[in-house]
């Protein structure tokens, strides 16, 4: 139940359990020859997790792609005991989180390396912050403007 679509923000890890949840409650779906009712859809079972666009544009592709090719990944988001730690997997120390899990994928699994992470978030900061003060000035000129009206 703690795993639903009611339940608050989900951890990489979770969201992980998740997925396997509903393949696995899709796999098992298929098998059963006769339901006592109509049998739910593949929707219906996936919306009891993730919304429809998420898991179509996101955990599917992303969660299925781990799977196939990332086993060791895959053992650390299910907490195996057996797994590698977490640093040397990713790399880094941090809330992974889905993105990252792609970034990591798309350089082969190789670990993400925190300096450079580091650099590309303040440069993300220091640019949208530079974004807020060019519309904080164009505000200004605008008020400005009108007041010489």
């Amino acid at each position: 139940m703690n795993l639903t679509h009611s339940s608050a923000a989900k951890s990489l890890s979770e969201q992980v359990l998740c997925y396997l949840a509903v393949t696995d409650a899709l796999n098992e779906m298929h098998k059963i020859k006769q339901w006592p009712e109509k049998p739910p859809t593949e929707r219906q079972v996936t919306e009891l997790f993730i919304g429809k666009s998420q898991w179509s544009n996101s955990w599917r592709p992303t969660f299925s792609r781990v799977s196939q090719h990332f086993p060791e990944m895959v053992k650390l988001l299910q907490g195996d005991a057996d797994s590698k730690t977490a640093e040397e997997l990713w790399g880094v120390e941090a809330k992974y989180t889905l993105k990252m899990l792609k970034e990591w994928m798309d350089k082969g699994g190789k670990p993400l390396k925190g300096k450079d992470r580091a650099v590309e978030e303040s440069g993300a900061e220091s640019s949208s912050k530079t974004l807020e003060k060019e519309k904080e000035k164009k505000k200004k000129k605008k008020k400005s403007g009108k007041s010489d009206e």
